[in-house]
């Protein structure tokens, strides 16, 4: 069998925006540390980088915060319909919490492919303790995911599972069977950055502990018919078992981190990363206030540790050439140094 060698396209596959960091939550596990910024990014630069997007012919967009809905007073509506008029296939970020009657209908008139709601609390008192928001938000989240459901919005909810919040997201799970929508539920992972960097032991749970949570996860779906995605990290003998698959596939150099190589993510003060944890300078590719995405995204600035780190992580384990030595994120987050293996690793951790 002829092997393809996978080769980075001259232009991002998926471009995320990042279009402000207002929040009406502060969630403990956020990537942002301090929410007192407040910055949108300018919506001609967000027009011009969909247009660029669209001379390129990449269509997959995702709008992000922050929350989406405070981005300058209400105009993420003109951004939404400015997407669709360039036939952008938009997967929307929110907490759902901040919109009404009146948006709600107007979203329905919009083809948006997916509106994605993160659900991290399913109760006023894990929204006020883990969201760290204002009261009645639990109530507000509930009739909005009411009235969506009456004006059937594509919806999808994502999570990232935590000591605080996983009973209120088993409950959630229940709640959304009984509503008998058709919908797909993810649970991420948890990554160490911000303010999951902050409140990472009150947070984390361990492998053994999470797999157990994510049974009971399982089972609620199965039960109610909900399409479910988990992400978690493999133990030692299913990577074993993956590098058997990868071994067969017909493409090859395309393994570890895929951050960098086919997305990247445009923060509001005009900063593109590669991805949404890696936002120190290290990983910064350019400014969309200073050169084209396109430009950025060729320099390939920003991605000088991604070569350096095969070269200088000392290892012997025979799977390196298959990971690279997992999340650089999580690893410089966690260690300070982005020379090493991910601490997650399973061989590390056996």
């Amino acid at each position: 069998m002829q092997k393809i060698k996978w080769k980075r396209q001259i232009f991002p596959l998926e471009v995320s925006i990042i279009i402000t960091d207002k929040c009406n939550f502060n969630c403990m596990h956020c990537c942002v540390v301090d929410r007192g910024i407040n910055k949108d990014l300018n919506i001609e630069t967000v027009k011009n980088i969909i247009d660029e997007m669209e001379a390129n012919r990449v269509y997959n967009l995702n709008i992000t915060g922050g929350e989406p809905f405070l981005y300058q007073n209400g105009r993420i509506m003109e951004v939404l319909r400015y997407a669709e008029r360039k036939k952008m296939r938009i997967h929307l970020n929110t907490n759902f919490t901040v919109l009404d009657k009146a948006i709600i209908k107007e979203l329905a008139k919009l083809r948006v492919s997916h509106i994605d709601i993160s659900i991290h609390g399913f109760s006023e008192k894990i929204l006020k303790r883990f969201c760290r928001t204002n009261k009645n938000n639990f109530e507000k989240l509930k009739k909005n995911i009411r009235l969506g459901i009456e004006y059937e919005l594509p919806f999808i909810f994502t999570t990232t599972i935590t000591k605080i919040n996983y009973q209120d997201i088993l409950i959630f799970l229940k709640y959304i069977g009984k509503q008998k929508i058709k919908t797909f539920f993810s649970a991420g992972l948890f990554h160490p950055t911000g303010q999951g960097l902050i409140n990472y032991n009150k947070l984390f749970i361990k492998d053994k502990n999470l797999n157990r949570i994510y049974s009971k996860i399982l089972d609620i779906a199965e039960v109610n018919k909900i399409e479910c995605l988990i992400q978690k990290r493999n133990n030692a003998s299913e990577i074993k078992e993956s590098a058997k698959e990868i071994e067969k596939s017909i493409i090859t150099h395309n393994f570890g981190c895929p951050c960098g190589e086919y997305s990247c993510f445009i923060w509001p003060d005009g900063r593109v990363t590669h991805c949404p944890y890696g936002f120190d300078d290290i990983f910064v590719m350019g400014n969309v206030y200073k050169n084209s995405l396109k430009e950025i995204w060729n320099s390939k600035t920003g991605l000088e540790w991604k070569h350096k780190r095969k070269k200088l992580i000392k290892t012997d384990c025979k799977y390196y050439d298959i990971c690279f030595g997992g999340c650089p994120c999580d690893t410089y987050h966690l260690t300070g140094d982005i020379y090493s293996c991910d601490p997650y690793c399973a061989f590390l951790n056996k």
